[in-house]
């Protein structure tokens, strides 16, 4: 059964009537604010931290081969910018 906050404060209230304010308030600070089904477990953490780690590998993979892809292609365009300004000079130099 879920516990509405009416419920709360009717069941506060009661246990202010029976043990006072200072306990009856100390014993609904330990409550959670809704109900245990909402709680995460430490079984949620994991699974929640298995499902990370997976989605963190498979990013970190496709950002590693993107940066693979993108330094081959620069160093294919800088090494053909570099041949075909040796040419140039070379071209010049017999001119």
């Amino acid at each position: 059964m879920a516990l509405s906050e009416a419920s709360r404060h009717e069941m506060h209230m009661k246990l202010e009537e029976v043990l006072g304010a200072q306990v009856a308030n100390t014993v609904m600070e330990h409550l959670p604010p809704v109900g245990w089904a909402d709680v995460a477990t430490k079984h949620d953490l994991e699974a929640q931290n298995v499902l990370f780690e997976a989605r963190l590998d498979a990013g970190l993979a496709r950002v590693s081969a993107e940066l693979s892809d993108r330094l081959r292609t620069q160093t294919l365009v800088m090494c053909t910018t570099l041949i075909a300004g040796i040419g140039v000079v070379a071209a010049v130099a017999r001119g």
